[in-house]
């Protein structure tokens, strides 16, 4: 399980993440969700052990992120939304260089994955579009068969038809292999199609929280909520 309970983090301008709590369960795919600057990222970096929060608990599956980081990195996979590759390596050499730093990669999973999302590995990453990088920085998240997957925008720069496969891909990751995976995002519709569960986050304040338990005709409720949220100042006197 992904606990991150009471978590506090300030910067200046009265900026920051402000007593937030999220639960996320084995199977459960959370969607963090709220405008640029909302805070979205630095929930995920917490969770990570990346930035020190200045209070609150974060723990996965009873590991503390910031007190055990070697254990935490064999168990997450992460995925930034500006990845940092070496652009003069091939994408199969960097795939497999990241390998050799994580625990147990079965290559069978990297040659299925590189199939699934019809990738030309042996490009030059410089070479490569956004959409080829994120996808190369996608298997290396997932590639070592994390117990948790922490993905910042897993679909930016992303076609139609690879955001279909990445839908697909967490759907049976979260169903039939039981990992905990919470995304963040600015996209209303990604969120409405694959998550059970949804935070809003607003100015570092997580604003309202939902469960869906159909994912098939949400696309409307999520719209109305986020838009109360975030665009009507009498929604949070109520």
């Amino acid at each position: 399980m992904l606990k991150i309970e009471n978590i506090v983090k300030t910067y200046e301008n009265n900026r920051g993440i402000f007593d937030v709590s999220i639960f996320v369960k084995p199977g459960d795919i959370y969607g963090l969700i709220g405008p640029k600057d909302s805070g979205k990222t630095t929930i995920l970096r917490i969770a990570l052990g990346l930035v020190k929060k200045d209070s609150g608990i974060v723990y996965i599956n009873n590991i503390s992120t910031w007190k055990e980081p070697k254990k935490i990195m064999s168990i997450v996979g992460y995925l930034s939304t500006t990845p940092s590759i070496p652009p003069k390596m091939t994408g199969e050499k960097y795939i497999h260089l990241m390998a050799e730093t994580k625990n147990s990669v079965n290559i069978l999973i990297i040659e299925e994955l590189i199939k699934y999302f019809e990738i030309d590995v042996k490009k030059i990453i410089s070479k490569m579009n956004d959409e080829e990088r994120r996808l190369v920085s996608l298997i290396v998240a997932i590639m070592h068969d994390p117990d948790c997957l922490l993905l910042d925008e897993p679909c930016l720069n992303i076609s139609q038809e690879n955001k279909q496969k990445i839908i697909k891909l967490l759907l049976k990751l979260a169903e039939l292999k039981n990992k905990i995976i919470l995304i963040s995002t600015t996209n209303i519709d990604g969120v409405s199609k694959i998550c059970n569960k949804i935070g809003f986050l607003k100015l570092g304040f997580l604003k309202k929280e939902i469960t869906l338990n159909n994912k098939e005709d949400n696309i409307e409720l999520v719209r109305s909520i986020y838009n109360n949220v975030f665009y009507e100042s009498d929604f949070e006197k109520k």
